[in-house]
């Protein structure tokens, strides 16, 4: 576990690497400079501006410039980097300003998402072809299918013709009241669940509906075990893995939809600082959101695929990938370094030459003197003297396998004793 955990961490950590880069390189090609231009300055004063945050630098020069101060060895624009623009505010407190209203809908949609998808997915599987199931897929093929920002303009309507607010109430706003805080919550809530719920559905309706197809399911009920113990016992535990595997590309879709919703019911969160920091080119901004946002959905992945341990004990998250990075380079490695040996092993008097035929080597797996897994072959005093080993040979050779030679001349061998 721990094993794959590091693994899992150390590739995390690689692909938001990979994924920073290419956003990076993306602001690069943006035109506009990210310090505006006071009518007080002049053009010298301006570029003098710009060339100090190595605008008119070349482009890999930034990129390095930026890792640089991500990672705090240019630490002079702030942990991060800097808000152009915005002197005496670091780059962290200006994106957590607004933060806070984002992950705040992002959240409880995403949960009452999970709730509503596996709470109607069941009661559709379990319903199969009667018309609870009918109308529950009928309601969740219009919703996937109708993009969020109309199923927000209709909320905003509806809000309005049954005396909802239709703006959200922001956290920092100056006639903050519980009441008309949760008041204002309830639609943009909504127009986000309904979407990743509708896709949850599907999901467990369909696993959940094979599951209980199965014999074992039918040995279950034989056995006199009741509908609610088959459900939920058996049937909905076996059929969690593919629903689950979902939820964390599912954290993402509701942060990207939540920048929809937010234009339209005026939250004041990630939606107006990236379009902000899109038109200014605060690429120390989008960066930071990258990193963020990316970070948190590896995490998820990350808890999600140790939970399927617990869900199902037959997978083994400690067993690696036939086709992994790792794997590859660990077996170019390996097959250079056999050929390296095979080039030296012509006409060397390091390499001794072994046939399977040959009396050595059955007396080698006689003694279990070799090790195929470490690439290593063990010769005692015995089998030194009795076959005339010189030990000046290094390596073994048997087959397509080259053995490299410990020699254990100390070793008191029973054989000797009694000579």
């Amino acid at each position: 576990m721990s094993k794959y955990i590091v693994k899992r961490i150390l590739f995390a950590i690689l692909a938001l690497f990979i994924l920073m880069s290419i956003v990076f390189f993306l602001m690069a090609v943006l035109p506009n400079a990210p310090i505006t231009k006071t009518n007080k300055e002049t053009i010298e004063e301006y570029n003098a501006k710009l060339a100090s945050i190595g605008w008119f630098d070349p482009v890999i020069v930034r990129y390095f410039k930026y890792w640089a101060t991500f990672f705090g060895i240019n630490n002079s624009g702030g942990a991060f980097g800097q808000v152009f623009n915005k002197e005496g505010t670091t780059l962290v407190q200006y994106f957590f300003q607004n933060i806070p209203n984002t992950f705040y809908i992002a959240s409880v949609s995403y949960v009452l998402a999970i709730f509503l998808g596996f709470t109607f997915g069941i009661i559709s599987a379990v319903y199969r072809g009667k018309w609870q199931d009918t109308f529950i897929n009928v309601i969740s093929v219009i919703l996937i299918s109708v993009p969020s920002f109309i199923i927000g303009i209709l909320l905003l309507k509806l809000a309005g013709a049954i005396g909802l607010p239709q703006n959200f109430m922001n956290f920092d706003s100056d006639n903050f009241t519980v009441a008309q805080f949760i008041a204002s919550s309830i639609m943009p809530v909504l127009a986000l669940t309904f979407g990743l719920a509708s896709t949850l559905t599907y999901y467990v309706r369909n696993e959940l509906v094979e599951v209980l197809s199965q014999d074992y399911i039918k040995t279950a009920m034989s056995k006199g075990l009741t509908k609610r113990q088959i459900i939920f016992n058996h049937g909905l535990r076996n059929s969690l893995i593919p629903p689950l595997s979902v939820l964390g590309p599912s954290f993402l879709f509701v942060i990207t939809g939540s920048i929809v919703i937010e234009s339209i019911f005026g939250v004041k969160g990630i939606a107006s600082l990236v379009y902000d920091a899109i038109l200014n080119n605060q690429f120390y901004v989008i960066m930071f959101q990258t990193f963020f946002v990316s970070g948190i959905y590896f995490i998820i992945t990350l808890l999600l695929d140790i939970s399927f341990t617990i869900i199902d004990p037959r997978i083994k998250l400690a067993e690696s990938s036939q086709t992994s990075i790792y794997n590859y380079a660990k077996t170019t490695i390996n097959r250079i370094t056999w050929k390296k040996h095979w080039v030296n092993a012509k006409g060397n008097p390091e390499y001794k030459w072994v046939s399977g035929e040959e009396s050595l080597y059955r007396s080698l797996l006689e003694s279990k003197s070799i090790d195929y897994k470490k690439k290593i072959v063990s010769l005692n005093q015995n089998i030194i003297n009795s076959y005339s080993i010189d030990q000046t040979a290094k390596f073994l050779v048997i087959g397509k396998d080259i053995l490299k030679i410990k020699y254990n001349n100390n070793q008191n061998l029973e054989n000797q004793g009694k000579e």
